[in-house]
């Protein structure tokens, strides 16, 4: 239901790989886990992001697909200089 094939999820679940923000989302979403107070002690996550997620956190989905795709096209542009 996450769009992960068994072997990826087996080793999420076994802690060999780390899946990225976006795979996270997608599994709490899957099982129904509540992240409204998540607090990450991961020092990678910068502050601007938290406060990103925080936005995000109000917007409809398909809001929040219109700001990825924002940003995908931002990421773009910026690797294009």
């Amino acid at each position: 239901m996450a769009g992960l094939c068994s072997q990826h999820y087996s080793r999420i679940e076994r802690g060999e790989f780390m899946p990225s923000l976006q795979t996270f989302f997608r599994l709490a979403d899957v099982l129904n886990i509540d992240l409204g107070g998540l607090r990450v002690s991961d020092k990678n996550i910068s502050s601007t992001m938290y406060e990103i997620m925080s936005l995000l956190e109000g917007f409809s989905n398909t809001q929040q697909k219109a700001v990825l795709s924002f940003l995908k096209t931002m990421r773009a542009e910026v690797n294009a200089y």
